[in-house]
């Protein structure tokens, strides 16, 4: 449908066919309806009016339909919208005045027009001298109040279509309408705009306002009761009893916990529910005292995290260990006030449609602490009327329930399952505005938040509390997740009003400049003269090498931002992609055939077009040689200066090394991290790093998926495969009797020796009987009395020239400990050999000792004992080469791709560490007979793990608390072998499909 732009309002283009304007007269005030004309008809004569009178004296070329006694008004507009073909509509009573600010806002919502349901303006009140300044479509505000009156214009195809006015609403029957409107999925457009001057207010029906809300409601299916609270009809949801996690992180301050703990046991009306104390490296002994009394009772449960404090990765840590259905976030320094604050809150946050609910807070002396918060308001954020009496708020911001943008993580309460869907807070923040990030997370997504002002508690936070005390991590990604809102206003804070007083509501001034625009102007500037000062003497006196694996702060918390954005909504498209390709000391066609595996099925399935850096750009002639061979279809570039390089859908880096230059690169949507390294934790601090940068793992290891996870948001197995071109069982081939294949390089000089004595001893077992191919490290065998029975092969970059030998080959040696290994063992598997190897955390499950592969001790006797035992055992041989081919058939390239490529255009993503349904962000697949009971059984498992570890880690704290958490560990033990018992079969994880 065409938008229409006005230019004029005196030549206006159908208009006509956008806007009808229905005028009520209803009482015979003939004056007062001219009066409603005259302003239509001064903005354009060719807007349609239609006028409902009990008189005939209007000399306007409108329509006029009369009033007859005993009809009902409403039913007559509905037959009147029925056959009418204007786009919108409004309502006008005799004396209510339209001004012209409507206008371009309508027409702009043509282009949106099968979506709207109602144009929301504020109003002007002539009776009370006054403006209606409207935040946006608040309905749990419009269930308790009707702040909205008249002042919409109302889409005619939406309202034809659910039945138009209700008649037995003559009082509420425009706000009966935009509910029916919201609950049949309609949007609204809310414009801080004056379109009205109202002459008359619909007059309140109290048992017709309270008839209309228990008819929205059952038609939810909601469970409610409606109370009247001084004269204000509010809805009470019922709890349905479910269960409260209250969590509650602490760090000493023993008496202040204990207050709040003994306040939330003393004052709370409802049962159902648990304390969950986090103790976060508390050190003084009346702390472990408090611990260990408050212990006792049942209702309490105290856990320990002994990591720097970070706000976020505590409370996620917590929602880990909870039973509840909703989570309760509690500050150690609150007490309860009102006897129903949980209640309601749980109520609240179990609605289908809420995001998260918060409480009003008060200060120790009454006045109010928290009553919403807004974005932008003084600084990045703060919370509206702080500081002052509840006398002095606004009855609209203190009486009724009503939607916010964000409430304070002091005291913030949601839907557990929401939680989850979420992935919980954002760990990136350390101390400030994750609360409000998840809430604008929640909002984006169409959730509602809610303040209820009837769950009450104090906050004993201090009044002279600074923005200084903020991170400067958490104001950078503050100012980055807010930035939306900035630009176009908090939705529930009226543009009108002044961003610069969050003690009271001030119009703001011409040219006014808002809070967060004076408080980010000030601080960025000095911060932003510091750091570019910085990186000039760095960039003036270091260069090359030195500064390879060098990073900012700001490239941290770039990248963390580019990482957060896509996590919102976490789908790529693939048409340009972006890869590290890392330096190698030999270019073996192995490692390319798994480096461009992946691009080249992307460019197949995906059409994407492929970019590659590669770190040593003298390999070039090497890399696209191989790829114009084995991968003619693949779409690539090679690239050695990023800057030339536009925007591109992902990217990604090929090792650790790589990974440092993928940091800094952020012309993308997402990251991601295609993990070959073997994990070496703290002994490589520069790899263990970057394991730390969030970007999402992909990884054909389950110990380095186990590892990555500990870190990130999200992490990928992909079982490891086999060029099927060159390695595959050839009958036509003969195996030289005993023949031994050994992989050589990589291996230290110690353990190269260690290699060779192996040999010696196999040589000697069985004479000049045996044939030693060795690969990969140059060596004099006569040097070692092995030059009769050993072929020197040297480095063979070629995989059918490597396959050859495996083809001649019984047994294949590896003595490597690595994840890359795999490669090796999959490719000889392929080929009818069987392979010995020590067995490491690297590979894969569905390698089996004795099934398919080998796994010797690490010791000499034991590897040349299982060397000379499969090359006597013909039975055994055979045996493990069979189930070997058998694998690789499983292992098909193609399924495994294709299921990567849907992993990586929607992965997924958390925000956190501590906090996931199975202890961890790593995806794991499940057997198909337990998957019906995959969750209970990796809640149950983890959840032992967890208790026995803690347990062990801890045993200083847990001397005070031995019996409860011994019973917590028996109970779980038990738990889980009644699950083992239950279902016949053991939990397991599951590769193959």
């Amino acid at each position: 449908m065409s938008v229409i732009v006005v230019d004029n309002f005196e030549n206006i283009v159908n208009i006509k066919k956008i806007l009808r304007v229905i005028i009520i007269d209803d009482k015979g005030h003939f004056e007062n309806t001219k009066v409603s004309i005259d302003s239509v008809l001064q903005i354009s004569k060719d807007i349609s009016i239609s006028v409902f009178t009990k008189c005939n004296k209007y000399d306007y070329d409108v329509d006029i339909l009369e009033i007859k006694p005993k009809e009902n008004i409403l039913s007559n507009i509905n037959d009147l919208l029925l056959e009418k073909t204007e786009n919108f509509f409004c309502i006008l009573y005799a004396g209510d005045v339209l001004l012209n600010s409507f206008n371009d806002v309508l027409s702009n919502c043509m282009e949106d027009y099968d979506s709207v349901g109602a144009i929301i303006f504020d109003d002007y009140l002539v009776t009370e001298d006054t403006y209606n300044y409207k935040p946006n479509f608040s309905p749990d505000l419009y269930l308790e109040f009707d702040y909205i009156n008249k002042g919409v214009f109302i889409n005619r195809s939406a309202f034809n279509s659910i039945g138009g006015f209700n008649i037995e609403y003559p009082h509420n029957f425009i706000r009966d309408v935009l509910f029916r409107l919201f609950f049949n999925d309609y949007s609204f457009v809310k414009e801080d705009k004056v379109g009205f001057r109202f002459n008359h207010v619909t007059g309140i029906d109290f048992n017709e306002n309270k008839l209309l809300l228990e008819d929205i409601l059952s038609n939810q299916n909601i469970e409610f009761e409606i109370i009247n609270s001084n004269n204000i009809l509010k809805p009470i949801y019922n709890t349905q009893n479910k269960k409260a996690s209250i969590i509650i992180p602490f760090k000493d301050q023993a008496d202040v916990t204990k207050t709040c703990v003994d306040s939330i046991l003393e004052k709370t009306e409802y049962d159902n529910y648990e304390i969950i104390l986090i103790n976060n490296n508390s050190l003084d002994k009346k702390t472990f005292e408090f611990i260990e009394q408050i212990s006792k009772n049942q209702k309490v449960n105290c856990y320990d995290y002994q990591k720097p404090f970070n706000w976020s990765k505590i409370n996620n840590f917590g929602a880990s260990l909870s039973s509840g259905d909703v989570l309760i976030f509690l500050n150690n320094d609150t007490e309860v006030i009102s006897k129903e604050w949980l209640q309601l809150l749980i109520g609240d946050a179990i609605q289908e449609r809420v995001g998260v609910v918060g409480p009003k807070l008060f200060y120790p002396d009454n006045t109010i602490q928290h009553a919403g918060v807004v974005i932008g308001l003084n600084s990045l954020a703060a919370h509206l009327f702080a500081g002052n009496d509840e006398d002095d708020i606004p009855d609209l911001y203190k009486l009724y329930r009503r939607n916010v943008s964000s409430v304070t993580g002091a005291c913030l309460a949601i839907d557990k399952k929401l939680f989850y869907e979420v992935k919980g807070f954002n760990e990136r923040f350390e101390v400030s505005f994750s609360d409000i990030e998840i809430c604008l997370r929640l909002l984006e997504k169409g959730y509602d938040n809610i303040f209820n002002p009837d769950s009450k508690l104090f906050h004993h936070e201090m009044k002279t509390r600074s923005n200084k005390e903020f991170r400067e991590i958490d104001r950078l990604l503050g100012y980055a997740s807010f930035k939306y809102y900035f630009e176009n206003g908090d939705p529930y804070f009226n543009t009108n009003y002044s961003l610069n007083h969050s003690d009271k509501l001030i119009l703001k001034q011409p040219g006014e400049v808002p809070g967060f625009k004076n408080y980010w102007d000030n601080w960025s500037k000095n911060r932003n003269n510091r750091v570019n000062k910085i990186h000039s003497i760095i960039k003036k006196n270091y260069g090359g090498s030195v500064v390879y694996y060098d990073y900012s702060n700001d490239d941290l918390i770039n990248n963390g931002i580019l990482m957060d954005n896509f996590f919102k909504n976490p789908y790529l498209s693939l048409d340009e992609l972006l890869w590290f390709i890392p330096s190698f000391k030999y270019v073996t066609e192995d490692i390319l055939y798994n480096l461009f595996m992946l691009p080249n099925f992307l460019s197949e399935i995906e059409g994407s077009n492929n970019i590659l850096v590669l770190d040593n750009i003298n390999q070039k002639s090497e890399v696209t040689k191989y790829i114009e061979t084995n991968f003619p279809n693949m779409k690539f570039k090679i690239v050695s200066n990023l800057d030339i390089i536009s925007e591109v859908n992902a990217a990604f880096c090929l090792d650790w090394k790589t990974a440092y230059k993928l940091l800094k690169f952020n012309k993308c949507e997402s990251k991601f991290y295609i993990l070959d390294d073997d994990y070496v934790g703290e002994n490589n601090l520069l790899k263990n790093q970057s394991y730390h940068f969030n970007f999402i793992g992909i990884s054909n290891s389950q110990n380095v998926i186990s590892k990555y996870g500990e870190f990130n948001n999200s992490v990928k197995y992909i079982s490891p495969s086999v060029n099927e071109n060159c390695y595959f069982f050839d009958k036509n081939v003969d195996k030289i009797n005993r023949s031994v294949f050994f992989h050589a390089e990589n291996l230290s000089d110690n353990e190269f020796l260690i290699a060779v004595e192996i040999l010696k001893i196999v040589k000697e077992y069985f004479g000049k009987g045996i044939k030693i191919f060795v690969e990969g490290k140059e060596f004099d065998s006569s040097k070692y009395g092995l030059d009769d029975v050993v072929v020197n092969l040297g480095i063979i970059k070629s995989s059918c020239e490597l396959s050859k030998y495996y083809k001649q080959s019984l047994v294949v040696l590896n003595l490597v400990n690595s994840s890359n290994i795999i490669y090796k063992i999959l490719n000889s598997m392929a080929c009818g050999c069987v392979n010995i190897t020590p067995f490491n955390d690297n590979l894969p499950i569905f390698l089996r000792d004795s099934e398919n592969i080998i796994f010797t001790k690490n010791s000499i006797t034991c590897i040349a004992e299982d060397v000379i035992r499969i090359l006597h055992d013909v039975n055994l041989r055979e045996k493990l080469v069979n189930n070997g081919l058998k694998l690789i058939n499983q292992l098909s390239d193609e399924n495994n791709l294709h299921e990567l490529v849907n992993f990586i255009k929607h992965p997924n993503i958390s925000f956190y560490d501590d906090f996931s349904d199975n202890n961890g962000p790593v995806e794991i697949i499940i057997s198909k007979d337990v998957e019906s009971k995959s969750d209970e059984s990796i809640n149950i498992i983890n959840k032992l793990k967890y208790e026995n570890n803690h347990y062990q880690n801890n045993e200083r704290m847990f001397k005070l608390l031995n019996k409860r958490n011994i019973d917590e560990i028996n109970r779980l033990n038990k738990e889980l072998q009644e699950y083992k018992s239950k279902n016949k079969q053991p939990f397991i994880k599951k590769i193959l499909k």
